[in-house]
């Protein structure tokens, strides 16, 4: 079963115009963009913390099931092949 998929769309045309309009008188744009960062983290973080702002569908059961099975595969250990003694 294969959903549709998730698409976002933001205005953001006022937003560019602004910056713009900064960037053109000359204006140092580092602050405000550590600050749009700092809100974009922050905001991120938020998302995980809560699972979603709305709540995350849960997993499908086949996406739970791979899941399990993966957990279950050995992985690889580079440290196993230092003990080898074996250059290439």
């Amino acid at each position: 079963m294969v959903d549709e998929p998730i698409e976002i769309k933001i205005d953001n045309k006022e937003v560019n115009r602004k910056l713009l309009d900064l960037a053109m008188r000359g204006e140092n744009l580092r602050p405000l963009m550590k600050n749009i960062a700092g809100i974009f983290a922050y905001s991120t973080e938020e998302n995980f913390k809560e699972e979603g702002r709305p709540k995350w569908q849960d997993l499908a059961e086949s996406t739970k099931k791979q899941r399990k099975k993966k957990r279950n595969v050995s992985r690889f250990n580079p440290a196993s092949y230092r003990s080898t003694r074996i250059v290439y």
